[in-house]
């Protein structure tokens, strides 16, 4: 029997520790991979969302300027109908007013014309400065007189009252002006009552050869 040597150790000396050796097999990266880079194809996923998200907000972008350009030219027609439509009904008052003062200007006329056949110079040439003040002041306003003596007779601007025979005179011309019409802005705003003259036939047959 083989006994132990005085350290204990079985006989044949001491155990030397062995050594493991472990060796590491490379293997091919794959789209899996932990590593330091990013795959391309990884890459391509994410950005392909941002990418798309940058073109709709464009797009939404684009028709909120759209939007607001079409609103902008609906606000600018809306404005401008107003101010026509403003300018319409102050032009309807003042026209219905001015057509309430008329009166008091034919009787002004009515007056200068007595006053010239009976009361003194100065007394004609205060009343015909008033009433040339007043005439201007309906200029101002946007109405002013029809001429219509010796013009020949229009139904649109004026109105029949009485007939007359003046050889001197075309036949259907206005003869003489009993009540001046007006014209407000360019149209008419009363018409103007008139003496129309008519020639016989034998006579207005012989007129242009008198």
């Amino acid at each position: 029997m083989v006994e132990p040597d005085e350290g204990g150790n079985p006989p044949g000396g001491v155990d030397e520790p062995r050594e493991m050796t472990i060796e590491f097999v490379d293997h091919e990266e794959g789209p899996h991979t932990v590593s330091g880079e990013i795959p391309v194809e990884i890459q391509a996923e994410a950005s392909a969302p941002a990418a798309e998200g940058a073109g709709a907000q464009t797009e939404r972008l684009q028709q909120l300027e759209d939007m607001v350009l079409r609103q902008r030219a609906d606000f600018e027609n809306f404005k401008r109908r107003a101010e026509r439509d403003r300018a319409e009904v102050s032009d309807r008052a003042r026209a219905a007013l001015v057509k309430e003062i008329l009166p008091v200007l034919d009787n002004m006329d009515r007056a200068l014309a007595i006053l010239e056949k009976e009361a003194p110079a100065e007394w004609c040439k205060g009343m015909e400065l008033v009433h040339q003040m007043f005439l201007d002041t309906l200029l101002k306003a946007g109405a002013e007189p029809m001429e219509a003596l010796g013009r020949p007779f229009d139904p649109q601007y004026h109105e029949a009252v009485t007939l007359t025979e003046d050889p001197a005179l075309p036949d259907g011309a206005v003869a003489d002006v009993l009540e001046r019409g007006y014209l407000f802005r360019g149209k008419v705003l009363r018409v103007a009552r008139v003496r129309v003259n008519r020639l016989q036939r034998e006579t207005a047959e012989e007129a242009p050869n008198g």
